[in-house]
């Protein structure tokens, strides 16, 4: 319970450290900030794509991870979405 305490005090402190600032500046430094955080985007593949993409997924943000796979869902043909969803459902087991 205690990390949880202390990581909400943080959060606490940091905001309000943002509010003291101007707002231009608040929002270059919350930008920075996440930036630094931020994996980056995927490289060409030195293994397999499959690979690759396995790797970069391990250290992106969630941020990363979000705006990547909503942007490449965006694009995929309504087929191989559906294909995607029926591979990736939970198989039932017969009773």
């Amino acid at each position: 319970m205690t990390d949880t305490m202390d990581t909400a005090r943080q959060v606490a402190d940091a905001a309000a450290a943002l509010r003291s600032l101007p707002p231009d500046a608040a929002e270059e430094l919350a930008e920075a900030v996440l930036a630094d955080l931020r994996t980056g985007e995927p490289i060409p593949p030195f293994t397999s794509l499959r690979d690759e993409a396995r790797d970069w997924a391990t250290f992106a943000s969630r941020g990363e991870l979000k705006a990547y796979l909503g942007a490449i869902w965006g694009r995929l043909p309504e087929a191989e979405r559906q294909s995607f969803l029926i591979a990736v459902r939970p198989k039932r087991r017969a009773a």
